[in-house]
Order: structure tokens, then C-alpha cells, then sequence
């Protein structure tokens, strides 16, 4: 999936969980090599778009 792969490949990226049916999005992360915006720019890239109003933790 292509969500998962180019958030998958980021440096500091633990886990990715892609729900197509829910159109949901799972990242754990680590803080320190890696930031929210960078994978939202990761997913926007893919083609997908992000809710920035959705995204916890923010």
C-alpha cells in the first residue's frame, strides 16, 4: 500500500496501520527523528488527503 510505504520508510517510524474501509490513518512515531508534519506531507504526496482537523495529538 502506498500509504504505508513511504510513511513506513521515514526514519523514526514505528508502526503505520492503514483502515481503507474507515479511511484511517495510524502512525506511532518517535518525536525525535520524526514529526507529524512530515508524514502528513509523506501522505499528501502519496495522493491521499489529510484532515488536519482529525490528526491527534496535534
Amino acid at each position: 500500500m502506498a500509504i504505508e510505504q513511504a510513511v513506513g520508510e521515514i526514519e523514526g517510524t514505528n508502526e503505520v496501520l492503514v483502515d481503507l474501509d474507515k479511511k484511517e490513518v495510524s502512525v506511532t512515531f518517535d518525536e525525535k527523528q520524526v514529526n507529524i508534519a512530515q508524514i502528513v506531507d509523506l501522505i499528501e504526496e502519496a495522493g491521499y488527503e489529510v484532515d488536519k482537523k482529525q490528526l491527534a495529538g496535534v
